[in-house]
């Protein structure tokens, strides 16, 4: 099944380059993330404006709790980082939230 371009909301997205990366687009909670990016079918996670974080200005959070995007493995916090807005200049910023700052 074909899957769709990017999110018209989304300001942009994640394309795997590794195979732990791979994992995280396949995971089946992250499925209504994905788009394809080119007509060479390469999928990709949508980020922006698309997913409903809890506050205004994050994107998306990242990590193995309750985050917007799942992550899996015993080395990710329960929010690892997350994808920040500054809605006066439209900066995005990765932020690391884990506490071994290992992100």
């Amino acid at each position: 099944m074909p899957r769709p371009r990017p999110h018209p909301l989304a300001l942009f997205s994640l394309e795997p380059e590794n195979e732990r990366a791979k994992n995280v687009v396949a995971h089946p909670c992250n499925s209504h993330l994905v788009s394809t990016l080119r007509d060479d079918g390469a999928i990709a996670l949508d980020i922006g404006f698309n997913i409903r974080s809890k506050s205004c200005n994050t994107l998306a959070t990242l990590g193995r709790g309750e985050a917007d995007i799942i992550l899996e493995g015993s080395s990710i916090a329960k929010v690892q980082c997350s994808f920040e807005i500054d809605l006066d200049t439209n900066v995005v910023m990765l932020y690391d939230r884990s506490h071994g700052q290992t992100t």
